[in-house]
C-alpha cells in the first residue's frame, strides 16, 4: 500500500503562506494582481505570470516586501508556460501553490459569437488551466502543494450571450473535480473559487459593449439593496475581496470557496436553477437580453472592425 503524504486536511487546518512560493497566472491586472498583492501582504513570495510582459514589472514593484519575481508566459502555449514555470522553480528553488487565474470573455449568442472567439475563450479559460497544472505538477508533487482554479457563478448558472465563458467555466469546475481525485493520493490539493460579478476590466468592458448586460446585472443585484442581503450573489464584489478568499483557500487547502459566501446556496440549488421551471424563470427575466446583446455586439464590431468578442 502506498503511504499517504502528510498534508493538512482540507478546511480543517490553516497554514500561513509566509515564505511559501505561489505562482499566479493572469497576474498583470484584475483578480490576478489583487491575489498577488494579498499573498505579498501575508508574507508569501510571488511568481507573477502573464502575457503582458510590460505590466508585470509594474505589478511586481508594487508588492509588499521583496523576493518576488515575474515571468512572461501565455496560458495558450504549453511551451511558454513550461518555460515560465521552470524559470520560477529555478529562481525560487520550489513551488508551493499555483493560482490558475488567467481568463478572457467573448460576447454574443451562438449566431453572433464567432467560432474563433469561442475557441479563444475555451482555450484560455479551460485548456489554459490544464496547461498550467501540467507545467507546475512536478514541482507541486515535490512540495505536496496546492492548486486553486478560478471558477465562476457561470460554472453552474446560464446567461444567454455569454455561452463561451459559461462553457469554459463549467469545464473548469469539472476539471478541478477530476484533478482532486487524481492528485489527492500524491498530496496535491485542488480547490475551486466560485466568484460572482467581480469589479474588473472584464465586467467594465462587457457593460460598455453591451448595455443590456448592465441591465441584467442590475436585476441580479437588486436584492442586495435590501437590509441583510448585502452579500447577495448577484452583487458586485471587489478584486480585493476575491483575493482575500483565494489566499485563505490556499492556507486552508479548501476544496471550494464562494465569493460572496451566499453563492454556495445557489451552487447547491443548481438542480432547481437549471431545471425546466428554473430555465423558464431565467428566460422570463433575461430572455430579451441575449437578443439585445447580439445587436449591441454587432454594432460594436462594426464600429471597431479590428475587435473580436
Amino acid at each position: 500500500m502506498v503511504p499517504l503524504p502528510s498534508v493538512p486536511l482540507p478546511g480543517l487546518a490553516r497554514e500561513s503562506v509566509r515564505n511559501k512560493v505561489v505562482l499566479v497566472t493572469g497576474a498583470s491586472r484584475g483578480i490576478g494582481a489583487a491575489v498577488a498583492a494579498e499573498l505579498a501582504e501575508r508574507g508569501a513570495r510571488v511568481a507573477l505570470v502573464a502575457r503582458d510582459e510590460a505590466a508585470l514589472p509594474v505589478v511586481a514593484a508594487g508588492l509588499r516586501g521583496d523576493g518576488h519575481a515575474w515571468f512572461a508566459g501565455d496560458v495558450r502555449s504549453q511551451e511558454s508556460l513550461d518555460a515560465a514555470v521552470a524559470a520560477a522553480v529555478r529562481h525560487f528553488g520550489r513551488l508551493d501553490a499555483v493560482v490558475a487565474n488567467a481568463g478572457v470573455v467573448a460576447y454574443g449568442t451562438v449566431l453572433v459569437c464567432d467560432t474563433d472567439d469561442f475557441e479563444r475563450v475555451v482555450d484560455t479559460n479551460l485548456t489554459g488551466v490544464y496547461r498550467t497544472v501540467r507545467a507546475a505538477l512536478p514541482a507541486l508533487r515535490e512540495s505536496c502543494g496546492y492548486v486553486l482554479v478560478m471558477g465562476s457563478i457561470s460554472s453552474f448558472t446560464s446567461l444567454g450571450g455569454l455561452g463561451a465563458y459559461a462553457a469554459s467555466k463549467a469545464g473548469v469546475e469539472m476539471l478541478a473535480h477530476i484533478l482532486q481525485q487524481e492528485l489527492d493520493h500524491v498530496g496535491v490539493g485542488v480547490g475551486t473559487l466560485y466568484a460572482s460579478w467581480v469589479d474588473t476590466d472584464l465586467i467594465a468592458d462587457a457593460e460598455r459593449v453591451m448595455p443590456s448586460f448592465a441591465k441584467v446585472r442590475r436585476r441580479w443585484a437588486r436584492p442586495a439593496d435590501l437590509p441583510g442581503l448585502r452579500a447577495w450573489p448577484g452583487g458586485t464584489v471587489t478584486p480585493r475581496a476575491c483575493a482575500r478568499a483565494a489566499v485563505t483557500a490556499i492556507e486552508r487547502r479548501q476544496r471550494r470557496v464562494w465569493v460572496p459566501l451566499p453563492l454556495w446556496g445557489l451552487s447547491f440549488s443548481r438542480v432547481v436553477v437549471n431545471s425546466r421551471p428554473g430555465e423558464r424563470v431565467q428566460t422570463w427575466l433575461f430572455g430579451t437580453a441575449a437578443r439585445d446583446a447580439d445587436a449591441e455586439v454587432l454594432a460594436h464590431r462594426a464600429a471597431t472592425p479590428a475587435s473580436r468578442g
